[in-house]
């Protein structure tokens, strides 16, 4: 489905068509892919689900970094520069570029068949009776811990026991005494087994969790559709541009990694906070290193390593906040965010550029990130029991 809409998108003149083929199906076809691995992968990590999806999903981000330069090799084989608009100071490419992109696109399509071919090869089944080992593992675990505890409750009890008979003896008095309530201090995951799909999706978690998502990907987004244009007002080179963008593919990728284990050691909200703060810095100092072409990278480089970490924080705590079961459906509709985000960018791109400029564009987005991380300070991020 990914390859044949991109391939017979192509041939489509009407802008609805093509919105249906390139627009809706491919990519809803690439998403569906990833969470279906992902989710299936959760089955056999349940206790690692931060580093299990920056893996998966660093893969997936960093696999743009081929698609990228394998594009542009049939695209812009002589990396001809951009050409200026003196009147209006945009920048296009000359008619020969844009004769390539069709046949560029299609053979995109024909290398996507060939390595999904060999990811289906490469895929296989969750074992049911592994799974059970694991439960019977865990239970046994857990029975254990449970007998520990008890005998440590009796303990205290017996010593309370003791404790309240001398001083009867001693003073005659009356003593009320309670056990600690600190017994159990293991860390325990914050699931809402009982919950329906309805249920969750009208709880005030997962509207605070759409916002914050739109807010959020709004800045990463922006940077991932026009890191070329702002780039090419002061780099004049279109193949130092596309090294720019698979450098960005690369830090997408790896920092799903690193979130994944930054979420593992320290939960979401902490996590959350440090992207915010780091995407807040980025945006803000983007204009000061424009027309410095490796400090540019860079910064590309942090804001895509800042829009991955979306992949990894939220499809991880969606399952630990609301169960195995209802988890990954409520991502399902949450993931919904990352479009409107990309939509938010868009408009705000449109409606303001010729009056904020591409270049102050930055600002906008790091107020937003702002606001997001007001609202996760103030809100409590934790399920509706």
């Amino acid at each position: 489905m990914v390859s044949c809409s991109l391939f017979f998108s192509l041939d489509i003149s009407n802008f609805w068509g093509f919105f249906l083929f390139y627009g809706v199906l491919f990519g809803s076809s690439a998403g569906l892919v990833i969470l279906v691995t992902l989710f299936n992968a959760y089955k056999y990590f349940p206790l690692r689900k931060g580093l299990i999806t920056g893996i998966i999903l660093g893969s997936f981000g960093s696999s743009a970094m081929f698609s990228s330069l394998f594009l542009m090799h049939f695209l812009n084989p002589n990396n001809v520069p951009p050409i200026q608009d003196k009147i209006t100071d945009h920048y296009y490419f000359p008619n020969e570029i844009s004769r390539n992109l069709p046949n560029s696109l299609k053979i995109l399509a024909g290398f996507y068949i060939l390595i999904g071919s060999i990811g289906i090869l490469l895929s296989f089944e969750h074992d049911e009776h592994a799974e059970v080992k694991i439960e019977e593992k865990t239970n046994l675990i857990k029975v254990n811990q449970s007998d520990y505890k008890k005998e440590e409750v009796n303990n205290k009890e017996e010593k309370i026991e003791k404790a309240i008979v001398q001083m009867d003896k001693n003073k005659g008095n009356a003593i009320e005494l309670s056990i600690d309530a600190d017994i159990n201090k293991s860390d325990k995951n914050i699931e809402n087994e009982g919950n329906s799909l309805k249920d969750a999706l009208k709880s005030r978690l997962f509207s605070c969790l759409l916002v914050m998502l739109i807010l959020s990907t709004s800045n990463g987004f922006f940077l991932a559709v026009n890191f070329k244009n702002l780039g090419i007002k002061t780099i004049q080179d279109d193949n130092f541009l596309n090294y720019v963008g698979s450098v960005g593919a690369v830090a997408n990728g790896a920092g799903r990694v690193i979130w994944g284990l930054i979420y593992d050691r320290f939960q979401f909200k902490a996590s959350f906070f440090a992207l915010l703060t780091m995407q807040i810095i980025e945006a803000v100092s983007l204009r000061a290193v424009l027309g410095y072409e490796w400090l540019y990278l860079i910064w590309v480089g942090v804001s895509f390593f800042c829009l991955g970490g979306h992949s990894v924080l939220f499809p991880a705590f969606c399952v630990k906040a609301y169960g195995e079961k209802e988890g990954p459906q409520v991502y399902g509709f949450l993931i919904w965010g990352g479009f409107l985000g990309n939509l938010l960018q868009t408009g705000v791109v449109l409606w303001m550029k010729e009056v904020v400029q591409l270049e102050n564009m930055p600002f906008l987005f790091a107020f937003m990130s702002f606001l997001c991380w007001i609202l996760a300070l103030i809100f409590k991020l934790k399920p509706n029991k």
